[in-house]
């Protein structure tokens, strides 16, 4: 089952459970604050046994009523979410519903819904906070983040970071540390066209079987049309020599005692030499 359809039936299931009116609102919290009050107690009398079932349906009925809020609540955050899913959202805004629903308290006279769509709207949040960074960040974290974003936002004119954390508060160092660790991305996490960010990394070490199979040229038979010192530059600049490592002209000058700008003659002497004998090879195949 895809996340459609899975959507479409978690949406016409919770559509079918009718609301609640204010007054049973009322009855249903009164109930679960029972319940709240001795749910930690030990050697329960069969009354207070009693209570607490009564208390647990309460609370049932309280958030299945209320599952339709944290829907439109979970869609606002969908684009905000690099990695959750809307049934990710929801999952993270039922818990919090959950919470909002025990902590209820109903001789305040606020309807239920203004009172669990904060809790709801925090477990969405630090859910998020929790799933869409490699290096999880606390929440007061992020709390200084958003307020250094807020001050640059509201800014007249273009401020530093330093500045931005100086109006809000924050020490400077500890926030670039912030903004680093939240940037930080998995080589597995997907970009564009399916590809994952490792497989858009250019390789900088030619290999020479995947050289030798897309053109037909053997790349051993290319080199030795160079001679020793040419061979030597062109192995260590490209990274085909024995160690792997990309030489630097200045590198390869001094090795071997001559200036930088001679050692990129060789380079580039050598480059032509290749590219005439593969047109030479090519034809010839």
């Amino acid at each position: 089952m895809n996340e459609c359809s899975s959507i479409g039936f978690y949406l016409n299931l919770i559509g079918r459970i009718q609301l609640l009116r204010a007054d049973q609102e009322i009855t249903l919290g009164k109930r679960v604050q029972a319940w709240i009050a001795i749910r930690d107690n030990k050697d329960l009398t069969l009354k207070e046994q009693r209570v607490c079932r009564v208390g647990k349906r309460a609370r049932d009925a309280m958030v299945n009523a209320n599952l339709r809020l944290v829907v439109d609540i979970a869609k606002k955050y969908v684009r905000r979410s690099e990695s959750s899913t809307l049934l990710d959202l929801i999952n993270m805004g039922n818990e919090g519903l959950i919470k909002g629903v025990e902590r209820f308290d109903p001789t305040r006279g606020y309807r239920l819904t203004t009172f669990c769509y904060w809790w709801i709207r925090q477990g969405i949040v630090r859910g998020m906070h929790e799933t869409d960074n490699m290096i999880r960040l606390p929440s007061h974290v992020h709390e200084q983040l958003g307020n250094v974003a807020k001050a640059i936002g509201e800014a007249n004119e273009s401020i530093t970071l330093e500045q931005a954390a100086k109006i809000a508060k924050s020490k400077v160092h500890f926030i670039e540390c912030a903004y680093i660790a939240k940037h930080v991305s998995s080589l597995d996490k997907v970009v564009e066209c399916d590809k994952t960010i490792i497989e858009c990394i250019p390789d900088r070490k030619p290999n020479k079987l995947d050289y030798q199979v897309e053109t037909g040229v053997d790349v051993h038979q290319l080199l030795g049309v160079l001679n020793e010192r040419e061979q030597f530059v062109l192995l260590r600049r490209y990274g085909m020599a024995s160690d792997c490592n990309c030489w630097t002209l200045q590198a390869l000058g001094k090795e071997l005692g001559v200036s930088r700008e001679r050692a990129r003659q060789y380079e580039q002497r050598a480059i032509r030499k290749l590219r005439d004998a593969a047109t030479t090879y090519q034809e010839a195949a």
